[in-house]
């Protein structure tokens, strides 16, 4: 993408000119994009291009934009900047060359990694349907695993489905189900555990993913002795209020929800 600076300098604000085209830095706490929360896209304020995903942001405490993971990689390009006098990695716009920031390795999530960018190197689109990208979407529940410490958390209730987020401490165990009509769908996050299905016993650890098919009886046991297992599953139909927390499975038991035995479909 080829532009003259006199094009640039019309396009663009000035503080945008001065970050994009001569790779300034914008005053930290000043972005206006800084504490946007909204789900949607984050694109090159110079050229459209799609960079980050709102589900890739977090707070980092310094002042500008971060995010742990980009949204399409061709649209990125790092490269060393050894200005003032340091080691740094630039982050630049691949479609227009523009500056956008730089990458440190002290991001908080799986990725470990902290891209800082200047708010007025984004333009930011809201996502009007509610569908994000769908490596966004896995990065922002990553993040959620990652601080959840309660036996079951309600994510996303849907018409169909459901979307529950879960944290068995050393020895915990869902319990023993059914769901009569439905497969449901296990992935796993953190730690190492037991699945059964049926009179069928399967391993498990992080990454890994397990179908159950509708009808068949299943738990999930975590089999470590000091470290949480954290999963998500999704099932259908939803079975459990909206938004209801549940900080123990004891909780959970005394509710109206079913761990043991057949479930209600």
């Amino acid at each position: 993408m080829a532009e003259s600076e006199k094009d640039w300098k019309s396009k663009l604000t000035p503080e945008q000119y001065r970050v994009l085209r001569k790779k300034g830095t914008e005053l930290s706490f000043t972005g206006k994009l800084l504490h946007n929360k909204e789900n949607g896209m984050y694109m090159c304020a110079g050229c459209g291009a799609e960079l980050f995903s709102s589900d890739a942001k977090f707070d980092s405490g310094t002042g500008w934009p971060s995010f742990d993971s980009p949204a399409n990689t061709r649209n990125i390009e790092l490269k060393i900047d050894s200005t003032l006098g340091m080691s740094r990695t630039e982050i630049i716009c691949k479609q227009c060359g523009g500056h956008l920031g730089h990458l440190f390795n002290d991001g908080p999530t799986k990725t470990g990694k902290r891209f800082c960018i200047n708010s007025c190197s984004l333009e930011f689109k809201k996502n009007e349907s509610g569908v994000g990208q769908m490596k966004g979407f896995m990065t922002g529940l990553e993040q959620a695993t990652k601080k959840n410490t309660d036996f079951r958390k309600v994510l996303y209730t849907g018409k169909f489905s459901q979307l529950v987020l879960m944290c068995l401490a050393p020895g915990e165990e869902i319990g023993m189900e059914v769901h009569e009509t439905h497969d449901q769908f296990f992935r796993f996050d953190e730690g190492v555990g037991k699945v059964f299905i049926d009179k069928n016993e399967y391993k498990v650890k992080d990454g890994d993913g397990v179908i159950v098919p509708a009808g068949a009886q299943h738990n999930v046991i975590n089999v470590s002795k000091t470290s949480s297992l954290k999963l998500y599953t999704i099932y259908s139909p939803p079975e459990h209020k909206d938004k209801v927390l549940r900080h123990t499975k004891k909780e959970a038991e005394a509710s109206e929800e079913h761990f043991d035995g057949k479930t209600s479909e």
